[in-house]
């Protein structure tokens, strides 16, 4: 079992989750009646400071009050969903009371296996997608799992010395943050099971269904391998990524796959998240290798080099160790380029 070490939010949050506030007024148009001790109560919470640490107890404790005033109004089904919204911000607003330590975040993202893939939380500017990529630690335990690098780079100009989250992600509570921020869902224990896969007679097949796993052409499929070998398998797509099944933990292999009928017809080291490099990428091909799974031959690898992508066709020879695999990687008639503006 991949286990958890701590941060309830991670993967184990049954209440909604969400980091937006209520409006500040005009509930008559939005609830289509006046209740105005919603509104009241809903106003003298906005007065409450939200970038201040000492007053998030006092913010949940506000809200609370707002959600047990609207009980009263269940019938109204507008009231029903502002109700849902403020559960969701105070459940938010707990997560953030509750973020650990920086020395448990440290712990949580590493490993002792020098083979582990890590979570990246170095920063680039990606010119391909124009926008800062990275602080993946952030994403972790943001309690809402958005892509907030954009927003830290700007708070870390005004505030360079400091290295805590929390006051990071109270000033976000004052910054416009869209609700189509792209997030990445992190699956529960349940959830991740649906994506299981295990290996039987050299093929690859789906715990749930019981049958060879086949991807679905133009779809990506990601992959990844936990530090307990458990493999999970999923078409990317609808907010799952890699980090959906690793909630952030270091893994053995992380990219994407092709299958057919559970042979495995090509690999990419390919991961935002955690940027296997090639040889992090060989050991998860070896990894499959070393398990007994069926692969076609000659066998499709993509693979990054200097910020390009490539593209190759290798025989199983060709593979059989590290140095006779980066001897034909490197070889300038062998691979194609795919892309030449990656990350």
């Amino acid at each position: 079992m991949y286990k958890y070490l701590f941060l309830f939010f991670y993967c184990s949050l049954s209440a909604y989750v969400h980091w937006e506030d209520p409006p500040y007024s005009g509930y008559e148009e939005i609830l289509g009646t006046k209740i105005y001790e919603v509104e009241s109560l809903i106003q003298k919470y906005h007065k409450i400071p939200k970038d201040k640490a000492d007053f998030i107890s006092l913010r949940i404790s506000s809200l609370n009050k707002i959600t047990k005033k609207l009980e009263d109004c269940r019938e109204n089904p507008a009231a029903v969903l502002l109700q849902e919204q403020i559960s969701a911000k105070a459940a938010y607003l707990t997560a953030l009371l509750n973020l650990p330590s920086k020395e448990k975040i440290i712990k949580y993202h590493t490993s002792d296996n020098p083979h582990a893939l890590t979570l990246r939380n170095n920063i680039t500017y990606s010119l391909k997608m124009h926008e800062y990529w990275g602080a993946f630690w952030l994403e972790s335990i943001d309690p809402c799992h958005r892509r907030i690098a954009h927003y830290y780079v700007i708070w870390k100009e005004q505030n360079p010395e400091c290295e805590d989250y929390l006051p990071f992600f109270l000033w976000l509570e004052k910054q416009y943050v869209p609700t189509s921020i792209l997030s990445v869902k992190y699956l529960n224990e349940k959830e991740r099971s649906t994506f299981e896969a295990t290996i039987e007679n050299g093929r690859i097949i789906s715990n749930q269904s019981r049958v060879p796993i086949s991807t679905v052409t133009a779809t990506k499929y990601i992959y990844i391998i936990t530090p307990d070998e458990q493999i999970y398998i999923a078409p990317w797509g609808n907010a799952i990524w890699h980090t959906s099944f690793s909630c952030g933990k270091p893994v053995l292999g992380s990219g994407l796959l092709t299958i057919k009928n559970g042979i495995i017809t090509g690999i990419s080291f390919d991961s935002g998240h955690y940027l296997p490099s090639i040889e992090q990428g060989y050991r998860s091909l070896n990894w499959f290798q070393n398990h007994g799974v069926l692969i076609e031959q000659p066998l499709e690898i993509t693979y990054f080099l200097n910020r390009k992508k490539y593209t190759t066709l290798l025989a199983e020879e060709e593979y059989s160790d590290y140095s006779c695999f980066t001897h034909y990687l490197y070889h300038p008639h062998i691979s194609t380029i795919v892309s030449s503006n990656e990350f």
